[in-house]
């Protein structure tokens, strides 16, 4: 939002609706002086501001304009079609419409991650670079989340961005995040999802402990300090990749395209339960912001839970089939299994890896740790 301090007259309440737009251009190019020149048929107005990354303010002379656009990131990363995918696909991947914030402040969705890829990422952002065959998923979330907006009831709150503080060794920080849905007649958050019935299923089975399910007890924490009760949560998930014919086939197969799953973190959200989550972000922040100057090698590496690691495995296998007869934890059971089985069976080693820093990381090639794992794995 854009708003004028000081007395407005008709011509000032328009500049307000306007520059708004305008903001929205010249931000990309914090280092600059700008001046908007605004006419209509009888005045010209001249208004001179300065854009960095924390404030948009414009001196009127009979007051401020202030721009809702700072604290953002000028630039984006760099996005490729390498492929010559069509242009307005190619052109959808472009928009970035997910804040880039200084570092006082932090979303809920990066706290998600590990404190290596959160300073990674920050620092080489301008720097890093992916191609748009790479992104039809994020697109594909983008356009649900788009479909759904406008569509909320009266007594619900759609596509609202909520902040908090956080007391940290190095002042307190604002951590934001963006909430899809909240009904104030049930008091429950939902949060919409994508994802493929493999990754709908893991949550399912990790529940409580799923990163999806971490986000939404922030949204709690934010929303309760508003002023909003929550009394439920969770997440309506969109499977890009449901069958028909396996749900009719499958009773463990989900047997609509759309699932829901329901968090019970209790009825009453406790303070007990507020202080350890604060104090929890809290940490968190404090060991981004310790190691935000260091150099890269000095920053921890991403936990095996940040990095999606699945451990490595001893598979029994038969010749001629694809599939294990059974996977094992440790070679010795592998070993013992084998021992019991006849003629064409054999123990296959199945290494253990770093599914996010492989296929999902955008700061991968900056990173120490991802470099080892080249070395590790010469098809990678």
């Amino acid at each position: 939002m854009v708003t004028i301090t000081g007395r407005k007259n008709k011509t000032q309440r328009i500049i307000e609706k306007t520059v708004d737009t305008l903001c929205k251009v010249l931000y990309t190019d914090c280092s600059l002086n700008k001046e908007i020149i605004y006419e209509n048929r009888t005045e010209k107005h001249r208004i001179r501001g300065w854009l960095d990354y924390h404030s948009t303010d414009w001196d009127l002379g009979y007051g401020t304009l202030r721009g809702g656009y700072g604290n953002r990131r000028r630039e984006s990363m760099r996005i490729t079609n390498k492929h010559g995918l069509p242009e307005p696909y190619y052109k959808s991947c472009l928009r970035d419409s997910h804040p880039r914030f200084g570092w006082d402040t932090f979303s809920v969705t990066e706290l998600m991650k590990g404190t290596k890829e959160i300073i990674l990422t920050r620092r080489h952002w301008e720097e890093l670079e992916k191609d748009c065959a790479d992104m039809v998923w994020a697109v594909f979330g983008t356009a649900v989340h788009s479909v759904m907006e406008g569509h909320d009831g009266e007594h619900e709150l759609a596509e609202q961005r909520v902040s908090m503080t956080i007391p940290t060794e190095f002042g307190d920080i604002t951590v934001s995040g963006g909430f899809d849905l909240y009904n104030a007649q049930t008091q429950t958050i939902t949060d919409y999802k994508t994802a493929g019935v493999f990754a709908y299923q893991m949550k399912v089975k990790e529940w409580l402990g799923s990163d999806w399910a971490k986000q939404l007890r922030i949204y709690w924490l934010i929303l309760a300090k508003a002023g909003f009760p929550v009394k439920h949560v969770k997440n309506t998930v969109f499977l890009k990749d449901w069958s028909k014919t396996q749900a009719r086939r499958d009773a463990s197969y989900p047997q609509l395209p759309i699932v829901e799953i329901d968090h019970d973190f209790g009825e009453v959200f406790g303070s007990e339960v507020a202080a350890d989550m604060m104090a929890d972000l809290s940490a968190k922040i404090t060991e981004v912001l310790r190691y935000k100057d260091r150099p890269e090698e000095e920053i921890p590496d991403c936990t095996k839970e940040e990095r999606w690691e699945r451990d490595e495995k001893w598979a029994v296998m038969k010749e001629g089939r694809k599939s294990a007869v059974k996977l094992h934890d440790s070679q010795a059971d592998a070993d013992n299994h084998l021992a019991e089985l006849g003629k064409g069976h054999y123990v296959e080693h199945r290494p253990g890896i770093s599914v996010k820093c492989i296929d999902y990381c955008d700061c991968a090639s900056k990173c120490s740790f991802y470099k080892k794992l080249e070395g590790e794995h010469e098809d990678l």
